[in-house]
């Protein structure tokens, strides 16, 4: 298992999606951007404190067309927020900055959404980026394990 995979997927992840882009392909400084637009408005309409909501994008070429899209994963939500609603104001969010096709839905495990996302990264995790929850999830995780080990 890729050691990224591994690792995110000791996060409870709610939602995952794909995010698609208008005309020509967004440069990742301005993908970014739309998106965190978009994760700032899903943290403020579920009452969390932006720097404090887990996500992890990836930016890539599609295969076909090498056209630019993100694949997301976001979690931190209240469970009373993992609705197809939410899922649906996510979309209509992406859209109205600017964005192109979105399709988000509640994250399914076995679905290997998280190994979708870092399929084929391999030592090159350039696109892939954490937010600094995600670190800080994944440093507990690391020191809990560690501290398990040494007793």
């Amino acid at each position: 298992m890729d050691p990224y995979a591994f690792h995110l997927n000791k996060i409870h992840w709610q939602f995952f999606g794909t995010l698609s882009f208008i005309g020509e392909p967004k440069s990742l400084p301005i993908a970014r951007s739309m998106l965190f637009r978009v994760f700032r408005k899903v943290a403020r309409r579920n009452r969390i404190y932006f720097p404090e909501l887990p996500w992890c994008l990836r930016h890539e070429l599609g295969k076909k067309f090498g056209r630019a899209h993100l694949h997301i994963l976001l979690a931190g939500l209240p469970s009373e927020g993992v609705t197809e609603e939410e899922c649906r104001h996510i979309e209509r969010t992406w859209r109205s900055g600017g964005g192109g096709i979105a399709k988000v839905q509640i994250f399914n495990p076995a679905l290997n959404g998280v190994g979708y996302l870092t399929k084929g990264l391999g030592e090159d995790c350039q696109n892939l980026m954490l937010s600094h929850a995600v670190d800080l999830i994944l440093r507990e995780r690391a020191y809990v394990t560690e501290r398990r080990l040494a007793q």
